[in-house]
């Protein structure tokens, strides 16, 4: 089947084909495209490459690191904010953590920016913490409401109401009042995107998908638009952040979900490349133009989780476990005031002309990327340099160096947090500098082994080639699983597999996760069990053994259920991929269409199937 892959990031799309034996890819910029422009134009581009018309595409596959990209800029759409009467400073006041204990400012850890303090509206309605109603709904309360406020230039509305996961009643009828005045503008319920306890991290899911909702919309909207005037008639798919495909129907209405599809689907590839080497911890770093990913590959396959952080903003739901940090290879480097070297985003960072230096421009300046430095580079340099002491070609190379212990800092915080001794670990370097700054930050942290394919610049639409469908379904739980018993374990399952289409055998496995935690009022993690059991005892032995594994001592408690999720995972959709050949160089850089490798002295480089091995020489 022909299937062609596209994973759009801030300055190119990078695309990816496999047919019958024949894997072809292909980047290019973005320009001052939108994103389904960008997207149709190198879809265009590929097709006369490759004289494969768009029309004998039978799936096409998108990934893309846009929404977090937004997120970090904040160019995101205007919302409102409906919530109960007495909770529109929720998102303000946020949960009282310190982001930095030892910072003598504390700074807000909410992510305030999502909706204008002006745009929270109240309205009444009370439910009490077990769902029951004690203060209705004025009868012509949300009609007035819309009314009054007619929600004129909001991309989307967001309603929040208090214990809404319990009954959602109140907040269907403000969703039925708001559609019948303004069919056009998305309402977005709390109880359907995060039906769990704790207001803010409710407030914040609620908001984050109506912020994206729109501009997602859009964007595929034009999609489908757009390759139907090509004469595509098959499947189309939406990656989201746990590295699955999505429909349009479904990806449009779960918007959220896609944030971090670009990074899931690259983690997905560094699965595949570990797979390949039978490399059974790798520790996978994707760097691109603004931002760098880092993932950890365990037996073959990415990990997951249900808290993580971008942007500044606390996501809760299923997710590829990867965290990002904001240097790419447009970042700037400038002075820290103390001797040393700090990055800024462009946007952020002094210049001396239209432009201000980048990471990008150094790695050019020194020869390790196939890029000629732009004229200006070596004054921004000598300017670095006077404060520095320090020559035009020691200047880029201490900003270089700089780079490298800034993401084998956060690559070192990122694996102790997780229990992993990075030394112990395989390094997977992808995306444009990946594999050219991977044996710098390697050395750094002990690492002898650096895997990267023959084209790790397009690792994200290389992972979307060995996806598969998401087949899933979640249902809120609230209860011990010894309260549950037997019974009512296998009612849930039951409920979850008739939400589902009848399980192909041939072409899925069952898989169970449950949301547990050792009280009600602990933060839950997921407990896997690849063979569903509706046997209590099963799953506290479970719960007892990941969460021994986890935080080094033995629950405080039996284990609290807040939901289940079963899903259909697809078989191992490992296929065997032709070893690149050695190229002549032995060291220094590698470059080809699909990106660059950089061998420094002392590192060996070997060839592996799908890419290449680099081998601290001593090892």
């Amino acid at each position: 089947m022909s299937v062609l892959a596209i994973d759009i990031g801030s300055e190119f799309v990078d695309l990816a084909f496999e047919g019958e034996d024949t894997l072809k890819t292909l980047k290019r910029p973005v320009g001052s495209s939108d994103p389904a422009g960008a997207i149709l134009s190198a879809i265009d581009d590929f097709s006369q490459s490759a004289s494969i018309p768009v029309s004998a595409l039978r799936d096409i596959r998108i990934g893309s690191t846009g929404a977090i990209n937004a997120l970090l800029a904040k160019r995101i759409g205007r919302i409102a904010l409906l919530t109960t009467t007495g909770f529109a400073d929720t998102l303000y006041l946020g949960r009282q953590n310190r982001r930095d204990l030892y910072d003598p400012i504390a700074r807000l850890a909410s992510p305030t920016f999502l909706v204008d303090r002006l745009d929270i509206h109240e309205i009444a309605g009370r439910l009490d913490a077990e769902g029951k109603e004690i203060d209705p709904q004025p009868e012509n309360g949300a009609s007035e409401l819309v009314r009054t406020l007619g929600f004129k230039g909001y991309d989307a509305v967001a309603v929040c109401l208090l214990y809404s996961y319990l009954n959602p009643d109140h907040e269907l009828r403000l969703r039925e009042c708001i559609e019948k005045a303004l069919p056009d503008v998305p309402v977005i319920l709390s109880h359907e995107i995060d039906p769990n306890p704790r207001e803010f991290e409710r407030t914040v899911s609620t908001c984050l998908e109506a912020c994206l909702r729109s501009m997602e919309a859009r964007t595929m909207a034009a999609l489908e638009t757009g390759l139907a005037k090509r004469g595509f008639t098959e499947k189309l798919q939406f990656a989201d952040g746990t590295g699955r495909l999505l429909t349009p129907a479904v990806a449009k209405t779960r918007s959220s979900a896609l944030l971090i599809s670009g990074p899931a689907a690259a983690a997905r590839h560094a699965a595949w490349l570990s797979n390949a080497s039978k490399t059974p911890l790798a520790l996978a770093v994707d760097i691109g133009s603004t931002t760098t990913d880092m993932t950890l590959i365990k037996d073959g396959a990415p990990t997951f989780t249900r808290q993580s952080e971008f942007a500044g903003v606390p996501i809760r739901q299923a997710m590829t476990d990867v965290h990002s940090l904001d240097l790419g290879g447009l970042a700037c480097p400038v002075l820290d005031g103390i001797g040393g070297i700090v990055f800024e985003r462009p946007s952020e960072a002094p210049s001396l002309s239209l432009r201000a230096l980048s990471l990008r421009d150094c790695l050019a300046w020194l020869e390790r990327i196939p890029v000629r430095a732009a004229p200006d580079t070596k004054i921004f340099l000598d300017t670095l340099g006077e404060d520095l002491g320090l020559s035009t070609d020691a200047t880029a190379e201490a900003i270089v160096a700089a780079a490298e212990q800034q993401v084998a800092s956060a690559l070192l915080k990122f694996s102790v947090k997780r229990n992993v001794d990075p030394s112990r670990a395989v390094f997977v370097g992808m995306g444009g500098l990946g594999a050219v700054l991977g044996a710098g930050i390697a050395e750094r942290l002990g690492i002898t082994k650096i895997l990267a394919h023959e084209a790790p610049a397009v690792a994200g639409a290389l992972g979307m080639l060995t996806m598969g469908p998401n087949v899933s379904s979640r249902l809120r739980v609230g209860a011990t699983a010894l309260v549950l018993g037997q019974s009512g374990l296998a009612d849930r399952l039951n409920t979850l597999r008739d939400a589902l289409p009848p399980l192909d055998s041939a072409r899925f496995t069952e898989s169970l996760s449950v949301e547990m935690a050792a009280t009600p009022f602990m933060h839950p993690f997921e407990v896997t069990l690849t063979q569903p059991s509706d046997d209590p005892h099963v799953l506290v032995s479970a719960f007892a053994t990941q969460y021994t594994d986890r935080f080094g001592i033995a629950p405080p408690g039996s284990g609290h259920v807040f939901a289940m999720t079963l899903s259909h995972v697809p078989a191992d959709l490992f296929t065997h991929r032709p070893e690149p050949a050695l190229p002549e160089a032995s060291s220094g850089m590698i470059a080809s269409d699909g990106g660059t490798l950089w061998i420094p002295e002392g590192w060996v480089l070997s060839v592996v199937q799908g890419g290449y091995a680099m081998t601290r020489a001593e090892a």
